[in-house]
């Protein structure tokens, strides 16, 4: 018996004080998109400065936004660095427990997110790839990545069981549903 675990082992990188990173920053910040946001930030920047100049308001809203992701990115690699300890914890005390850390968080700047990324892929490509080593192939995910390589190991005659995860706010799976 293996069991695999698919985890998030990077993230984006973000080096806030490269003038390049800093334009692209800008441009989401002034983007159509992050109105909302930018009002928000354009308020607190305004606040007790009655006085200040519309571009000069404008220049303190997105130094705020930019501190404020530099403090909530800065949170987030520690979150990942305090989850690769555990990893490294739980490698130390198990034989049974295969650790794969190949997913990343994508940043999403403007809501202040990551967003998972190459987890799904590499279970699929790993459950294809080692198919004559298993019978049974249990499968626990949040959405239906896997769902071709799930049939691709039934076609082989694996038995495959899968667990999704679910949103109570959805209305329906489409994961269950196209098994």
């Amino acid at each position: 018996t293996r069991v695999y675990l698919y985890v998030i082992g990077a993230i984006d990188e973000w080096d806030i004080k490269n003038p390049r990173t800093e334009s692209s920053l800008k441009a989401l910040f002034d983007s159509r998109d992050a109105s909302d946001l930018r009002s928000g930030y354009l308020a607190r920047a305004s606040a007790g400065a009655p006085d200040l100049s519309a571009q000069r308001a404008q220049q303190k809203a997105f130094n705020l936004c930019v501190s404020d992701f530099d403090g909530w990115y800065s949170r987030q690699n520690e979150r990942l660095r305090r989850m690769r300890s555990f990893y490294c914890a739980v490698r130390n005390r198990t034989d049974l427990l295969d650790i794969i850390e190949c997913g990343r968080w994508k940043i999403d700047f403007l809501s202040r997110r990551v967003i998972e990324k190459g987890l799904d892929t590499q279970l699929a490509v790993d459950m294809l790839d080692l198919i004559d080593t298993y019978d049974v192939a249990i499968v626990v995910s949040g959405d239906a990545d896997s769902i071709p390589s799930i049939r691709y190991a039934k076609r082989h005659g694996k038995q495959v069981i899968a667990v999704e995860f679910r949103d109570d706010r959805q209305a329906a799976s489409p994961f269950s549903s196209q098994l």
